[in-house]
């Protein structure tokens, strides 16, 4: 799934996000990707199961940074350890998490 995830939607935007701005991706010093968080858990390959059940059990909320790597997102030019910044999603958790969620990591 993840794979998936990378080389069919992030990897073809990037590359075309590059192509409009006329700007090869070897100029690209990071990027920021915001989701919801069953999203950002497939995105990271990281186990949704728990989400799906009581009591929603993310196993993280909390924005992190990854190289580019960590994703499996390549392109020639693109530097492996270009930094990506993912958002959290407090809005959507932080409310519930206090009343009915456990967190692995906040």
């Amino acid at each position: 799934m993840q794979h998936s995830i990378v080389m069919e939607t992030i990897q073809p935007l990037l590359l075309r996000a590059c192509e409009l701005a006329a700007r090869p991706l070897e100029r690209i010093a990071g990027g920021a990707i915001a989701g919801n968080t069953t999203m950002l858990h497939l995105l990271t390959g990281t186990d949704p199961t728990p989400l799906g059940i009581a009591p929603f059990t993310p196993r993280f909320i909390a924005g992190k940074q990854l190289p580019a790597a960590a994703i499996m997102l390549e392109a020639d030019g693109l530097a492996p350890e270009t930094p990506l910044q993912l958002l959290a999603c407090w809005w959507t958790w932080e409310p519930m998490a206090r009343s009915c969620c456990k967190t692995a990591e906040i």
